[in-house]
């Protein structure tokens, strides 16, 4: 194992499992009470066997036959008992660990929010259902038969030093090369495992993609295509999946099993005829080594649960890594929407997106971004989210760093009306309050009445109470932008992000919206457009280019002295004429 693996293990044990072992510790020890007394009541019925063996040819006359068969029944009845409730626990314990993975995760990608992970959707959903399942599984039935195989080689070795030493060589043979072989097994499933975990994940997103495209997959004729890709990635899975089986198939320690069967039956005669041991020890040493067969058995039925686990569970610690940053600073401190860029650059993939941006955004101030397709203008915007953090420099937001900011207080902070807004399949009503933690009917009516819902309402048979169909495609894109307009205002947001917001509405409602960010309370408006007619309202406007502020001033200061700002308010009033570009600007410089 690597330094690098060493101190990953060292900090997945001190920061996941040693908590979860320390949280569920009155269980774990119930269990092992359990399982120990369960092995040996198993243990006790061969060795009882062989004293009623002794008691019947007459070498043992210190207990009657039907005492002894008593305490057999006796023993058989408390083993079962064990045996269920051995399970009871083992499966609590498996259910909880699934439950509070998965919780652990969904809170943690909520708290950070899914575009701040490195992990494509389907990913992250295969990790949060499926990883987590398995490592409930990894628990029990994997853990727990881990734990079947141990007790079930330590405690019959134990009786049987107790029968007689002379005993002990054919089970320890069988013990090391049991050892030495499963090892070998489960190496040889653990790459496999997590290659099938991987490849499951992979499948996963790849569907969620397909799904969640099939529109445009459609009118651009790529269904085939795309159909194809799942197609070829549920091949591979299921070849990998086989792969997995086949190992696991191959379980060499049943073959190890047979021959020391064999051996320890001819060992135990030798030594019943050298007179070392009673025909009763005889018999109770073969029924023990018998048991053996069940730690093998159970073996081999733990290696993939805990190779599948193991890989599930590292798949899971990558994301919690992945999602480390969060820290929830800021929460109960007063919201004012101060905004403050230091420095910051953003690469993608080697290319520079934005290039150290210095700007300070007072709260309360309307900033227009101006900038053409690919300037840099979303990246800005998810910066001031915390979707994406900055490869230099630090966004901050009343003085507190994006990054350290928990989902559910930045939500308290920015909100954003996307050019395309989602809904979901819910009503109308329950769409705009998603964003809000708290609310009723009276705060939801208020903002559709400022996001201008009113007449289009008034239409609907439910009003608010409307079933929206699924994405929303049954409304118009003015309604759905003035649904996420209404769902932004819902929040009371110190600062408002509005990207491209009025693309899709008629000049006047467009008009009426933007009286809307007027009125007070006032948050700080971030407006991404690439019309410069959008902000000529703006109190402060900035012009990127490529990634970096080429101007900067409020619209006067800029007419005055930004040759680009004069230059692409003259085209806007020369394409004003057409009236599919109105409010366009040329921004070929």
């Amino acid at each position: 194992m690597s330094t690098m693996d060493r101190s990953r293990t060292d900090q997945w044990f001190r920061e996941w499992a040693r908590p979860y072992l320390l949280a569920h510790r009155g269980w774990l020890a119930t269990y092992a009470v359990v399982a120990i007394l369960g092995q040996v009541a198993a243990a006790g019925v061969p060795w009882l066997t062989g004293s009623a063996v002794n008691i019947a040819v007459g070498s043992d006359t210190s207990m009657s036959l039907t005492r002894i068969a008593l305490l057999l029944l006796t023993l058989i009845v408390v083993s079962g008992c064990l045996g269920i409730l051995q399970v009871v626990i083992a499966e609590t314990l498996s259910t909880t660990t699934a439950r509070d993975t998965r919780d652990t995760l969904f809170r943690g990608i909520l708290r950070r929010g899914q575009g701040r992970s490195s992990f494509s959707p389907g990913d992250l959903t295969a990790r949060q259902i499926g990883d987590s399942v398995e490592v409930g599984l990894l628990v029990s039935p994997g853990g727990d038969l881990l734990v079947e195989v141990v007790l079930g080689a330590l405690v019959p070795l134990i009786f049987i030093t107790l029968i007689s030493p002379q005993l002990l060589l054919m089970p320890l043979v069988f013990c090391a090369l049991f050892w030495w072989t499963m090892a070998a097994h489960t190496r040889r499933l653990s790459g496999v495992s997590a290659d099938e975990r991987a490849l499951n994940g992979e499948l996963n997103n790849t569907v969620a993609e397909t799904l969640g495209s099939m529109q445009t997959q459609i009118l651009t004729g790529a269904s085939v295509a795309s159909v194809n890709r799942v197609l070829e990635m549920a091949e591979a899975y299921r070849d990998t999946a086989t792969r997995q089986h086949k190992n696991n198939a191959r379980f060499i320690p049943a073959l190890v099993f047979v021959v020391m069967m064999l051996l320890a039956a001819g060992h135990s005669l030798v030594l019943l005829h050298r007179g070392d041991i009673s025909p009763g020890a005889a018999v109770s040493f073969m029924g023990l080594f018998a048991a053996f067969r069940g730690a093998l058995q159970t073996g081999s039925a733990s290696t993939g649960f805990i190779n599948a686990g193991r890989a599930a569970a590292r798949r899971v610690w990558e994301v919690l890594l992945d999602l480390r940053g969060a820290r929830g600073g800021g929460d109960g401190q007063a919201v004012a929407g101060d905004l403050l860029f230091e420095g910051v650059t953003v690469r993608f993939g080697g290319r520079t997106v934005l290039d150290h941006i210095d700007l300070h955004v007072p709260a309360g101030t309307h900033l227009a971004l101006l900038g053409s397709t690919g300037s840099g203008k979303s990246t800005f915007a998810r910066l001031i989210t915390g979707e994406l953090l900055p490869d230099e420099g630090g966004v901050l937001i009343d003085g507190i760093p994006s990054g350290d900011l928990a989902t559910d207080a930045s939500v308290s902070r920015v909100a954003v009306v996307p050019q395309q807004t989602h809904l979901f399949s819910r009503t109308i009503g329950e769409n705009i309050a998603l964003g809000a933690h708290e609310t009723d009917s009276a705060s939801i009516r208020a903002a559709a009445r400022r996001a201008c819902l009113d007449d289009f309402l008034e239409t609907l048979p439910a009003g608010l109470g409307t079933q929206v169909a699924e994405a929303g495609l049954t409304l118009s894109g003015g309604q759905r932008q003035r649904i996420g307009l209404a769902r932004a205002l819902i929040t009371h947001p110190a600062i408002l992000v509005l990207d491209d917001w009025t693309s899709a509405v008629d000049p006047q409602t467009a008009e009426s919206l933007r009286a809307v960010i007027r009125t007070e309370p006032r948050p700080t408006v971030i407006e991404i457009t690439n019309r410069v007619t959008d902000a000529i309202e703006a109190e402060l406007v900035i012009i990127l280019h490529r990634g970096a502020v080429i101007a900067m001033g409020t619209p006067g200061e800029l007419k005055e002295n930004s040759a680009i700002y004069r230059r692409l308010l003259a085209s806007t009033q020369v394409r004003a004429a057409d009236t599919s570009s109105i409010g366009a600007a040329s921004w070929d410089f």
